[in-house]
């Protein structure tokens, strides 16, 4: 799914990324779930696999230098799993249980590339294999209590004209 750029995405001091995710078959380097992307670079995103690891992972770049963070161990196949991760401080959180942190303060750049569930465009091969549910983004870090909510809290079906 291709979201067109708006101000809204351009999240430079907080933002939470969270989805549910079901991988169907073996994991390829970096499987995006959900990647701000700018010409030949994300902006942040959110991998169920890291390029160096197996661990899910959370991505962004300042000044056009990548700050990321790996935690957690493999994803299990054909079983859902949580995946959030924050900035102001860097966090990465799988089925609301923090795996990893790091501490910085260098803002996401602004950029004006699309969003992308599921994959991208700016390298290939790295889509996800599986099933992707209830992606969301926010505008600032949630804490750890709000991301077991946002988890445990299906996203509300839009209302249909004239249902109320």
């Amino acid at each position: 799914m291709t979201v067109p750029d708006a101000d809204l995405l351009d999240l430079t001091t907080g933002i939470t990324i969270s989805a549910w995710v079901k991988p169907t078959s073996q994991l390829p380097s970096r499987p995006s779930v959900i990647n701000k992307e700018r010409p030949g670079e994300l902006t942040y995103a959110l991998y169920a696999n890291s390029a160096d690891s197996s661990q899910p992972n959370i991505d962004y770049t300042s000044g056009r230098s990548e700050v990321n963070l790996n935690g957690g161990s493999a994803l299990p196949l054909n079983v859902w799993t949580h995946l959030a991760g924050t900035f102001a401080m860097l966090k990465l959180y799988v089925n609301a249980q923090l795996v990893g942190s790091l501490a910085t303060t260098a803002p996401i750049d602004a950029t004006g590339g699309v969003l992308r569930i599921g994959g991208d465009s700016v390298w290939a091969g790295d889509y996800f294999p599986g099933v992707i549910d209830e992606a969301r983004i926010y505008n600032r870090a949630l804490s750890a209590e709000e991301i077991q909510t946002d988890m445990a809290t299906p996203v509300a079906a839009p209302l249909q004209p004239g249902v109320h």
